[in-house]
């Protein structure tokens, strides 16, 4: 008994020394100047189990430590007041791989400082100006169009002065808003009557100009606090006067949805319009310049829509007529460019991208034996048409506007009734591909097929991953000439959205020319896009 009992304890102990836990320790630094940075919250998170996430503080001297880690592999992020951890993205991001009994030490944890915009803000005399809108924005892309989103607001104090804190570093547009008019009637209840002339304020973008089309981005660097003065000068004050129509009929609408932008609707600068019931609309307390005015409205269970540019000079503009149009029925077909081909898709999705409008992208089915399809498209509004999730070695070959050629798959409508033809051929190129590192080793990493033009469009970029292997392909590729970039370490949705990153790798892309039924092997060499 005695015996069994201490060969069992035996057994057991050396089960537990087969099976000892691991530690992490180390430091949490800032990445700017290697600074220590003491009592930051450290998380020690499981990639293969990703809800598996533990906790530890560090101490005063930045130190920290996890104990009692199971074997695996495991990231390491941290967080504390002022600054913030940049993940690093891309299939060479190696977590930390922990075997039995393993310590590893000296493990740095990097935190990027926040930055800071600060700043006054006066009148044309030199007085503070409270209650000014300062707001921060970024530039963002989807499909390689531009949008401008707002990630910071603040307002100045009593002193005139603002500070926008927890910038992360990079370029932004700044800029600055004071409506006096309705300030006058947040502190009186009514519009005050002045005897001088009525004068306005128009917005100011940084560094110093009321039209977004002239405002230059503001570098922000990690850690900085970045000062920058406002100083508003007074414009005279006008309106717009106008009535929104029917665009089919010319009669005016009742109760239209009408919104006036200071200049570019990308700058998001609004002005409040009166709409009246008959369709008449002012927009009143603006200065001269460029105006984008938005109107809609529904005509029993039509929509109508119109985006127009106006120009507004010193005496206002009267009599301005924003004609709203439906949007136009269209009629489609998708032809199989061989028609002795089999059929080999049950059903194809027509995607429609909005030229002008970053997120107005809809599909419609094209369904077996006939492929036809319809929808609505805006009249004199662009579109880009493709045709995802086709079979191997298919691809969209031209496309047809009532019988004429449409370039670049670029559609527009013009009248009520449309008919597009979409023409697919199942004779697309075959690219097959080897990514290796400068070991010759093959090696995961992302790649991007893009036709080999200065501008590239995001509709016409492609994107794949090579595996574990190093292999990847691209079937059913257009005829033409092409460059391959094999890019690692990089957020992969960036370049989609925003192809004109391309042109920095131009140098270390391969130029592929394709055929039609052309196969090809290529072997690349990925680029690291990003820093340590």
């Amino acid at each position: 008994m005695f015996r069994s009992m201490v060969i069992a304890l035996i057994l057991a102990t050396v089960a537990s020394a087969a099976h000892a836990q691991s530690t992490i320790e180390g430091t949490v630094v800032s990445a700017t100047n290697g600074q220590v940075l003491p009592r930051a919250a450290v998380y020690l998170r499981n990639s293969q189990k990703r809800d598996d996430i533990t906790s530890s503080r560090a101490d005063d001297h930045g130190h920290f430590i996890f104990q009692n880690i199971a074997e695996g592999k495991y990231e390491i992020t941290a967080e504390r007041q002022g600054f913030y951890y940049e993940f690093r993205r891309g299939p060479l991001r190696a977590p930390l791989e922990m075997k039995d009994g393993e310590h590893l030490q000296d493990v740095i944890v990097r935190l990027m400082p926040f930055a800071a915009i600060t700043g006054r803000i006066v009148d044309e005399h030199e007085d503070p100006i409270e209650h000014v809108q300062v707001r921060l924005l970024a530039t963002q892309y989807f499909r390689g169009h531009a949008t401008l989103n707002n990630i910071g607001t603040t307002q100045t104090d009593d002193r005139g002065e603002y500070r926008l804190a927890g910038v992360r570093p990079g370029n932004y547009y700044l800029i600055a808003e004071y409506d006096a008019q309705r300030n006058r009637r947040n502190t009186f209840g009514s519009t005050v009557k002045s005897q001088q002339p009525e004068t306005t304020y128009p917005p100011l973008f940084y560094p110093f100009t009321t039209d977004i089309r002239q405002a230059q981005r503001l570098a922000v660097a990690a850690g900085s606090e970045t000062f920058v003065k406002f100083a508003f000068f007074p414009v005279p004050s006008v309106s717009i006067e106008g009535v929104v129509v029917n665009g089919m009929t010319g009669e005016p609408v009742k109760q239209p949805a009408v919104v006036a932008y200071w200049g570019d609707m990308l700058g998001g600068v609004t002005r409040m319009v009166d709409v009246k019931a008959d369709g008449r609309f002012k927009v009143e307390g603006i200065g001269p310049g460029p105006f984008t005015i938005v109107a809609s409205a529904t005509e029993g269970e039509t929509n109508y829509s119109s985006v127009q540019t106006v120009e507004v000079g010193t005496n206002g503009l009267t009599n301005l007529s924003i004609p709203v149009l439906p949007d136009f029925e269209i009629a489609g077909q998708v032809h199989l460019d061989n028609a002795d081909t089999e059929r080999p898709m049950s059903r194809v999705s027509v995607e429609f991208a909005h030229q002008e409008k970053a997120n107005h992208i809809f599909r419609v089915s094209a369904d077996k034996p006939t492929y036809q399809f319809s929808s609505k498209l805006h009249p004199g509004d662009h579109y880009k048409i493709s045709l995802p999730n086709l079979p191997d070695d298919y691809y969209l070959k031209q496309v047809l506007v009532s019988g004429h050629e449409a370039p670049n798959a670029d559609v527009s409508v013009y009248g009520p009734h449309t008919d597009i033809d979409l023409l697919v051929s199942p004779s697309g190129g075959h690219i097959d591909g080897l990514a290796l590192d400068n070991n010759h080793e093959p090696v995961s990493s992302y790649i991007f097929l893009a036709p080999d033009v200065e501008r590239v469009p995001s509709e016409m970029l492609r994107f794949t991953r090579a595996d574990g292997k190093g292999k990847f392909s691209f079937r059913g590729v257009a005829p033409g000439s092409y460059r391959l970039y094999a890019l690692a370490d990089v957020d992969s949705n960036e370049i989609l959205n925003q192809p004109d990153l391309l042109k920095d790798f131009l140098d270390e892309a391969q130029l592929v020319r394709v055929e039609q039924s052309g196969k090809y092997e290529v072997e690349v060499r990925p680029v690291i896009a990003t820093g340590p």
